[in-house]
């Protein structure tokens, strides 16, 4: 298994957040570790979270690896809360 994401600041944890406040924590809080860029470029992706509330973090991480040239992104998670 691949990680190409690689966390780059520290963000507050998720669930005392607001939504507005989830998304806005999340924003450029991931990029490509070296040496993965090539391995993304055309990659079709598959994300695993445990908890999607607000899907902000799986929202950042698509668009990274998509702004680094992944053909797709998918995602699955273990639970949704509403």
């Amino acid at each position: 298994m691949r990680r190409p994401l690689k966390k780059i600041r520290r963000t507050s944890p998720q669930a005392s957040l607001s939504s507005s406040r989830r998304r806005e924590s999340q924003r450029g809080a991931f990029s490509i570790r070296l040496g993965h860029r090539r391995w993304v470029r055309g990659a079709n992706v598959c994300l695993v979270d445990d908890v999607a509330t607000t899907l902000s973090t799986i929202r950042e991480c698509a668009a990274v690896l998509t702004l680094a040239g992944a053909a797709s992104v998918d995602f699955f998670t273990i639970a949704r809360t509403l």
